[in-house]
């Protein structure tokens, strides 16, 4: 397990990396040094958050931590869209919508989790879900953009992979095409949103 997170670590380099090679030729530089900024947090959240495989003594200070890092992540690509959206409000309003969704799902599906992460949770999956809703307004208002429609693509794949592995992680059962699933997207996401930043 100690190795895995040293192959996390390096996979997560990847998207910084690529995030400052894209941020070099960028041409709105307000709205790339946050998400950049924004993408250094999701790679410490992603080695920390995977810790507790390695040291069962810290599973949960390992999770939550991680978690309040991929959230202060999404704090910051949240301040880099709400200045490009005029109708900021309507895509807020359609995040919050689609969280309360996703949580009923959860309460529906999940059994036994406790209040702490309950708790966790929900703020957590209503600041990425109104980051998602955000990046597809942001698309919107300045489509034909190759570089938002990825990271819009970007923030809809990291909201699926979060999705996945909150539900695979408190079920009782694990389903281990789910945890595939929820690899795959996770960095082909941040890889999307790492790489729009050179077409934008």
């Amino acid at each position: 397990m100690v190795q895995t997170l040293f192959l996390k670590w390096l996979a997560s380099s990847v998207f910084v990396i690529l995030g400052a090679f894209s941020f070099i030729y960028t041409q709105n530089k307000f709205f790339s040094v946050f998400i950049f900024v924004g993408l250094i947090f999701d790679a410490a959240a992603d080695v920390v958050f995977n810790l507790r495989f390695a040291y069962k003594r810290i599973e949960k200070l390992s999770f939550l931590s991680g978690t309040f890092l991929f959230f202060t992540g999404h704090i910051f690509y949240l301040i880099a869209l709400i200045p490009q959206v005029n109708a900021w409000w309507i895509y807020l309003s359609t995040g919050i919508v689609l969280a309360c969704l996703i949580e009923i799902f959860f309460a529906l599906a999940l059994k036994d989790v406790s209040l702490l992460y309950k708790i966790y949770g929900v703020f957590y999956i209503l600041m990425v879900s109104v980051m998602a809703a955000m990046a597809l307004g942001n698309y919107k208002e300045n489509a034909p953009s190759t570089g938002y429609l990825l990271f819009a693509l970007g923030a809809v794949f990291f909201l699926i992979s979060d999705v996945l592995l909150i539900f695979n992680t408190f079920r009782v059962k694990k389903i281990y095409p789910v945890r595939v699933i929820s690899f795959v997207t996770y960095y082909t996401g941040q890889l999307l949103i790492a790489g729009s930043l050179y077409l934008i």
